[in-house]
């Protein structure tokens, strides 16, 4: 009787124990299953957690912590990929219209305009000449955008914001040539610690599109405020303005309002406007309303300059 008694407890303690064992394991092998379904090109699925206090639930929250990382990770690499295929599309479409013009008209050269045509000759080596220096711009902003992904140094001071948008105004009215009025609202007091040339790029780059947008005969206007942690330069004309839903997309690289425009901008600009305010530690911002014109505003943050 006690070797039947003892033999049936210890078969009882396995079956028990196997019963046992099977039950605590069974939310592993939950994980285990699910963790099975898993691909790397769908990382929305997540392990289920039948009970956050205990090892294994624990140990499922923390690997859905993991993958919620790596799924916002492969989704920025994939928008990055995306932004960088769409970029050299862009910039491909964009110097594909000068070289057309560049190989036209050296083959009109080559093959009889030098020698029968002077007059149209030298207007082919005209376009060849405007051609190539639309490709400079377009390299030139291009290299400044490349490198505004690394650092850069700047040649930061204290300046009078005024001047600045007051000497942007002034080369915007000589190159419009009378096409656009401006009135420039500034006083010279108004300062912000940031490198004067880039800043003045910047207010260029504005009151460039301004000219450009606005119709013949209408009005551009330079406004800049003090604030209490810096300045504000804002430019607004009354040309045909940015829908609403258009207004984040303004500062995309190659971006542009009204793409039937051929006045040869390749929409960098602004794109450049906001790397170099970002880099001084500002923002732009854009609004307007359609055929109401548009207001491009930049805030530069005061910052005492270190003693030395």
């Amino acid at each position: 009787m006690l070797t039947a008694g003892i033999g049936t407890a210890i078969v009882l303690s396995f079956g028990g124990a196997y019963l046992l064992a099977g039950v605590a394991l069974r939310p592993v092998d939950a994980v285990t299953n699910a963790a099975r379904g898993m691909g790397e090109d769908d990382l929305s699925k997540r392990l289920p957690v039948t009970n956050t206090n205990d090892e294994v639930g624990r140990l499922a929250t923390t690997i859905n912590a993991l993958l919620a990382r790596l799924e916002a990770a492969f989704a920025r690499r994939e928008e990055a990929l995306s932004r960088q295929r769409r970029f050299a599309a862009d910039a491909s479409h964009e110097l594909r219209t000068p070289l057309t013009t560049i190989s036209g008209h050296a083959r009109m050269l080559d093959e009889w305009a030098i020698e029968e045509d002077p007059e149209r000759a030298k207007r082919s080596a005209g376009a060849i000449r405007a051609a190539a220096g639309r490709m400079r711009n377009l390299n030139d902003s291009l290299l400044f955008l490349t490198r505004g992904d690394e650092s850069q140094s700047f040649q930061v001071g204290l300046h009078g914001v005024g001047a600045v948008a007051e000497e942007a105004a002034q080369t915007a009215r000589t190159a419009a040539d009378g096409s656009a009025r401006s009135s420039t609202s500034a006083r010279s007091a108004v300062e912000a610690t940031f490198d004067r040339d880039r800043v003045f790029q910047v207010a260029s780059i504005l009151l460039d599109d301004a000219v450009k947008y606005t119709r013949r005969g209408g009005s551009m206007r330079v406004r800049v405020e003090d604030e209490d942690d810096g300045a504000t330069l804002e430019v607004s004309d009354i040309g045909i303005g940015i829908p609403e839903d258009q207004q984040p997309l303004v500062f995309e690289r190659f971006y542009r309002t009204d793409r039937s425009r051929t006045d040869g901008s390749v929409g960098l600009g602004p794109s450049i406007a906001r790397q170099i305010a970002e880099a001084h530690g500002g923002e732009i911002h854009a609004k307007g309303r359609p055929w109401a014109g548009s207001t491009f505003e930049l805030r530069l943050p005061y910052r005492p300059l270190p003693h030395p």
